[in-house]
């Protein structure tokens, strides 16, 4: 028997016998009737679709996310959804010369003095007081919870934003947990607090909080903050500025918005665990909670553009985004080959489905390290046959193979980049850490103390920034525990003293 609340340990140990029973449920059921069986419960259970069946699927049909473009060429929607600067409808390509002088004449108005005077760029809400970067000055306030939202919020506290993470004790344990990995490492540099909003008066304080932020981001199932009464026609009564960003599985409408979704249950259903196996296989996803990182970049991309749009404009808008056509988005190609042509990708390796490359493919070494090569054309192979590689006109690729089982990965790396050929060892985190020059250059890694962990050690931001020749410094800081920076934002937003904010703990509003 299990106990009502059984501890981590005595959940994972449940996992293996779970998982044999769900495969014999499954192997008993229709994939579909599986699939919405499990969301009925709130399971984010997926079911793995062919390309031609996410074309059909209902959420898409609803949302009217494929898009007539020209000449019966249909392409996926925009990543996100925009109230008040919504996505152009798309277009066909046009001639390259048209699209120089199109670019011309923009940029000249942009540049023209006038037109620059003319433009009205308010100064952001927040006070910078914070931290230094980019973005010093911009204020999120990060209802974000899992990977998406956290990484698109850290992403801005990179760059210097100044992101409170509002949190509850009872949605902090487990995997949810400050201390647990995931959360730590989507956490940094953000101010943690706590608010409880099932109190009574946590309305109150939040539009208090709303009314100082430019940006405030969520990823709850569609309807959580409706409820709460801080939907998005809400945050802009209490602050007509503010960006709204929403980042649910499958979108605020349509027969799915209540559909439970984690990374895996997206790329099942938008064709990406279909077309990622070996040939012949619909079963094997990327291994990594891939939708979730695009998802954060998407979401971090849209609201940059709406905080240009609110710079020029004084204006404050809500931006919806959907994972599930976020991740469809990425399969763009193979949707509109679909649609034009009938012809449906599907699962075929390392084998390239748009480009015929020579070769293309990952071979093993004699160090037990794995080596990614391709070879684009006739040029490129002369350079390999150079390298002593020989298979003429016949089996490439069985050429390389042979060539790269005789050799350490690195070294082989190196002497096919030399070359000028694109060659990668398949790196673990052991080669991130220990092996790979590169990043050993870039000195990516940094070490901070940390009052919950005591050391943690992150990845830098990958891009560099400059201003006026001068390499800015990013400033981080290690991930908070829970409610680490309750006194502090509360007295520094609402103005509340070290007593009204222990009042508030003890009557369970800050919890």
């Amino acid at each position: 028997s299990v106990p009502d609340e059984p501890d981590d340990e005595m959940l994972l140990a449940l996992v293996p016998p779970m998982m044999e029973a769900l495969k014999a449920v499954a192997l008993e059921m229709d994939a579909t009737d599986l699939f919405e069986a499990g969301q009925s419960l709130h399971v984010p259970f997926g079911e793995s679709y062919t390309i031609s069946q996410v074309t059909e699927a209902a959420q898409h049909q609803h949302r009217g996310f494929f898009r007539s473009v020209d000449d019966g060429i249909t392409a996926p929607g925009p990543i996100a959804r925009f109230s008040a600067t919504p996505a152009p409808e798309p277009a066909a390509p046009v001639d390259v010369d048209d699209v120089v002088a199109n670019r011309s004449e923009i940029w000249a108005e942009r540049t023209d003095p006038v037109a620059a005077a003319s433009v009205s760029t308010p100064s952001p809400e927040g006070d910078g007081n914070h931290t230094s970067g980019p973005l010093s000055g911009v204020r999120v306030l990060d209802l974000t919870h899992v990977l998406a939202g956290p990484f698109a919020t850290r992403l801005f506290a990179d760059l210097g934003a100044d992101v409170i993470r509002l949190q509850t004790e009872e949605r902090t344990s487990g995997s949810a947990s400050n201390e647990f990995p995931y959360t730590v490492m989507w956490g940094r540099s953000k101010r943690a607090i706590q608010l409880q909003m099932k109190h009574d008066d946590a309305l109150d304080v939040l539009a208090k909080l709303v009314a100082q932020a430019d940006v405030v981001i969520d990823n709850f199932s569609a309807g959580v903050m409706e409820a709460w009464g801080a939907g998005p026609e809400q945050l802009k009564a209490w602050n007509p500025k503010v960006i709204s960003m929403s980042m649910s599985g499958c979108g605020s409408d349509g027969p799915w918005q209540e559909y439970v979704t984690y990374a895996p249950t997206v790329h099942a259903l938008c064709g990406f665990t279909a077309l990622t196996g070996p040939p012949g296989q619909t079963d094997c996803g990327p291994g990594i909670a891939y939708n979730d990182h695009v998802s954060g970049l998407c979401g971090a991309i849209a609201l940059l553009s709406a905080i240009e749009h609110r710079n020029q404009t004084g204006e404050g808008q809500h931006i919806e985004m959907s994972q599930y056509e976020v991740g469809t988005y990425l399969v763009g190609p193979a949707i509109m080959d679909y649609l034009a042509t009938g012809s449906e990708a599907v699962a075929n390796g390392n084998v390239d489905p748009f480009a015929d490359y020579l070769v293309n493919e990952v071979f093993p070494c004699n160090d037990g390290d794995w080596l990614a090569v391709t070879i684009f054309d006739e040029a490129d192979w002369a350079a390999a046959t150079a390298l002593g590689i020989a298979g003429g006109a016949g089996d490439r690729t069985a050429a390389v193979r042979d060539w790269a089982a005789v050799r350490g990965a690195m070294a082989a790396q190196d002497e096919l980049q030399a070359a000028g050929l694109a060659a990668g060892v398949v790196q673990n985190v052991g080669h991130f850490v220990n092996h790979d020059p590169q990043l050993a250059h870039r000195d990516w890694l940094v070490e901070m103390e940390s009052a919950m962990l005591g050391s943690q050690t992150t990845e830098r931001h990958p891009a560099r920034w400059f201003d006026r020749g001068r390499e800015l410094t990013l400033g981080y800081e290690a991930s908070a525990y829970l409610g680490e920076h309750n006194f502090e934002v509360y007295e520094e937003l609402l103005g509340w003293d070290a007593e009204q904010v222990a009042v508030a703990i003890g009557t369970e509003l800050i919890q």
